[in-house]
């Protein structure tokens, strides 16, 4: 985990200096229609789970939401969109 906090110390900051925004995407697999009804809570939590180490290292590094924005995307797919395009 400390790397993983460090690289987004180091993405934080690389962006508040350039003036940029981040986005972030989660790409998972898609709900069968039987269980599609767990798929709001998972989406939730996927995103709950990226968000916490963002705001833990915002507040650590002083980089406010103003300086820099993040984005967060969802994909869900029964084939993720990049191994459908690499199998062309």
């Amino acid at each position: 985990m400390a790397n993983e906090t460090e690289a987004l110390k180091q993405t934080l900051i690389l962006a508040r200096n350039n003036k940029a925004g981040l986005m972030a995407l989660i790409v998972c697999p898609d709900f069968p229609v039987e269980k599609v009804g767990y798929k709001d809570k998972y989406k939730a939590l996927l995103v709950e789970q990226l968000e916490a180490p963002i705001l833990a290292t915002r507040e650590a590094i002083k980089v406010s939401v103003t300086d820099v924005t993040v984005q967060i995307r969802w994909k869900a797919a029964i084939r993720p969109p990049f191994a459908a395009a690499a199998m062309c």
